[in-house]
């Protein structure tokens, strides 16, 4: 819902209107994203933990092997996920640049080589930039 901004949702609105997708959006944080909250911090305040999290407390309710399968959730869509923002980048540079047929190939080269060397560098200097970058 928040990955693509408002640039995953162009079809919602021209295909229900802009009325009716505020409401789908809204009812989306009320039903689905407050309750998440909500029970990540009770869970958190359950149970306190430096490192693990949602692993962990699968891993204390149901037991090793629902964990490995969370945590490999996790990493899939870690992937899945992290692979659109070259995508979107290098539509937003299409869009800005009128078409040319180098920029954009070239945006996405250089996303993926700034957040590999940002994340390489150190968690303390990643952990900055992205705060700026909020």
């Amino acid at each position: 819902l928040t990955t693509a901004g408002p640039f995953g949702i162009e079809s919602c609105v021209r295909i229900a209107g802009p009325a009716w997708c505020l409401v789908g959006l809204l009812c989306t944080f009320a039903f689905y994203t407050i309750p998440e909250i909500l029970m990540t911090s009770d869970l958190m305040m359950v149970r306190p933990v430096c490192n693990g999290g949602v692993v962990y407390w699968v891993q204390r309710g149901l037991g090793k092997p629902a964990a490995a399968l969370v945590a490999l959730n996790m990493v899939a869509y870690a992937v899945l996920d992290l692979a659109t923002y070259p995508t979107l980048v290098a539509g937003y540079f299409k869009d800005i640049d009128g078409g040319s047929t180098w920029l954009a190939p070239l945006s996405c080269y250089a996303v993926v080589v700034l957040g590999l060397v940002v994340n390489l560098l150190n968690l303390e200097f990643a952990t900055s930039v992205y705060m700026v970058m909020l």
